[in-house]
């Protein structure tokens, strides 16, 4: 088991001051991670992590996505016990959404590279 663990926001703090203090620790565009996996609002941003993660894996060449999705089944029990919070997400739904948040992540990683050039 991993020593280190990703953990949500302490109630506590998500109750300390304003509406706009929760704000600071709510994802407000995008969710990566199953903690706000399920969240109505960030549902619309979803397509763009589709397009990132085709656009990622064109950029890989010979990988395929397939052989990502398996590169990525193959660590996620590992990485779901990173989390300190259990979350209800089938492993199959885990595998898929830890592909396209990576995927994403990664493409927009190239994004703002080649935009600084």
């Amino acid at each position: 088991m991993p020593k280190y663990k990703i953990h949500e926001v302490p109630e506590m703090l998500l109750q300390m001051g304003t509406e706009s203090n929760k704000k600071c620790y709510e994802p407000q565009l995008v969710s990566i991670g199953p903690y706000h996996h399920e969240n109505t609002n960030l549902k619309s941003f979803k397509k763009f992590k589709f397009q990132f993660t085709r656009e990622y894996v064109k950029s890989c060449g010979s990988n395929s996505i397939t052989d990502l999705y398996n590169k990525v089944a193959g660590v996620a029990i590992e990485a779901r016990n990173c989390y300190a919070k259990g979350t209800n997400i089938d492993d199959t739904e885990f595998t898929r959404m830890m592909l396209l948040d990576g995927c994403f992540i990664l493409q927009y990683i190239r994004y703002m590279s080649h935009e600084e050039e």
